[in-house]
């Protein structure tokens, strides 16, 4: 019991001291919340176009155009080699069929009238199942081998391209997540050297009448802790009002490109408190261990 008191009493001396300068806890707390909530936030952009990339990788087909003069044995042969375990759909294309839609297009019809035979291929759409990507791949790269194939046309290249950019932002979100973090350490790393300073006589007090480290470093953790916990609880307001009245809007806007923006979960938002939390008392650890090692000598 006198264990569980002992943390009451730390919990409320950090309370206090928090609410004894409201103007500086008030400023300190608005840095870490938007510090907080700017790399959060640029987690979120990143995963809603991870979802556009992993949906466009899934759903990428491949074309594959036929020789001019192949004939309808040919063309359902090739079919059939096609129709493996792994795909889930082979759509032909007749080059009859494909004609007539171009002539649809007047301004292409007109040059389509000064030539006598029909130049379009029979075209066989490839489509993959769900991840097997990597396999409707190695399908194209055999059926070009194949008599009366005469090109494959595969768009795995700019979806690849698309991924690239999006590593890349995770890696910028990264990046801009562990510049945030250092920053919110090394702002509680100052702010618990400089309590530590004001209760410099009453340290040495506490250590000459037998207090250990322990005793000693309780508060100043408790005080980090807590600064981070209204910190993240900001960050997370930030998120939800930003989130509330901007995804609604975005989706509207790249609704065509199938770019559907998230909110974070309520897992996920407790998440970033407790990692907040997590901050100012590494903040604070640090501070408390550097300057009670002097006070020990």
């Amino acid at each position: 019991m006198n264990w569980f008191f002992l943390r009451l009493d730390a919990l409320k001396d950090s309370l206090k001291r928090l609410l004894s300068r409201p103007i500086v806890t008030i400023s300190n707390i608005v840095g870490l919340g938007i510090s907080i909530a700017i790399p959060a936030g640029l987690f979120l952009l990143v995963a809603s176009a991870d979802n556009l990339s992993r949906d466009i990788s899934e759903s990428t087909q491949m074309n594959v155009f036929l020789d001019l003069g192949v004939n309808d044995e040919q063309v359902n042969k090739i079919k059939q080699r096609l129709s493996l375990n792994y795909v889930k759909e082979v759509k032909l294309i007749d080059r009859d069929d494909a004609l007539k839609s171009l002539r649809e297009n007047n301004e292409i019809a007109v040059v389509l009238d000064n030539i006598d035979n029909n130049p379009l291929p029979h075209t066989l759409v490839v489509t993959a199942k769900e991840g097997k990507l990597v396999e409707l791949e190695a399908l194209g790269r055999e059926a070009k081998t194949w008599e009366g194939v005469d090109q494959i046309a595969f768009d795995s290249d700019w979806a690849r391209r698309l991924q690239s950019f999006i590593d890349l932002g995770k890696v910028v979100a990264l990046c801009f997540g562990a510049l945030f973090a250092v920053g919110i350490i090394a702002n509680t790393y100052n702010l618990i050297r400089l309590q530590v300073l004001n209760r410099r006589e009453e340290i040495e007090v506490a250590k000459l009448v037998g207090a250990t480290n322990s005793f000693i470093r309780r508060p100043f953790l408790y005080f980090g802790a807590l600064q981070g916990l209204f910190g993240g609880l900001l960050a997370v307001v930030i998120i939800e009002i930003g989130s509330r009245y901007s995804v609604s809007t975005l989706n509207e806007l790249f609704s065509q490109a199938g770019i559907t923006f998230q909110r974070l979960t309520v897992q996920e938002l407790g998440v970033l408190i407790i990692i907040s939390a997590l901050l100012g008392i590494i903040g604070a650890w640090f501070a408390t261990n550097r300057l009670i090692a002097i006070y020990n000598k």
